[in-house]
C-alpha cells in the first residue's frame, strides 16, 4: 500500500462509534499492541491507519478527515506527544 511492507488488520484499530462503552478498553488494547509493535518492528516506521473515535480517545483531540498524526509514544504505547500535519 504504502510500500512499506505487507498490511495487517489490527482489531484493536476497529471503531468503536456505535459501542461508546468500549472506548477505554480499545485504547487500552490500542497502546499494549503499539508497545508491542515497537519491541518487534526494528528501524522501520509504524504506520496505523485507523477511525476518528479511536484518534479522539487516544489523542484526546478531534483531528480532521484525512489529516495524519506523527506521534511519539513512551514504551508502554502511551502518546508523549505529536505533530498534526493538517489535509491540504
Amino acid at each position: 500500500l504504502l510500500n512499506v511492507g505487507p498490511v495487517t488488520i489490527e482489531p484493536a484499530l476497529a471503531s468503536f462509534f456505535d459501542e461508546p462503552q468500549l472506548a477505554a478498553a480499545r485504547n487500552s488494547r490500542l497502546q499494549s499492541f503499539i508497545a508491542h509493535a515497537l519491541r518487534s518492528k526494528g528501524d522501520q516506521a509504524l504506520i496505523l491507519v485507523t477511525h476518528h473515535v479511536n484518534i479522539l480517545e487516544f489523542m484526546g483531540q478531534n483531528i480532521g478527515s484525512g489529516d495524519m498524526v506523527l506521534a511519539r509514544v513512551n514504551p508502554d504505547g502511551h502518546l508523549v506527544d505529536y505533530k498534526l500535519f493538517r489535509s491540504p
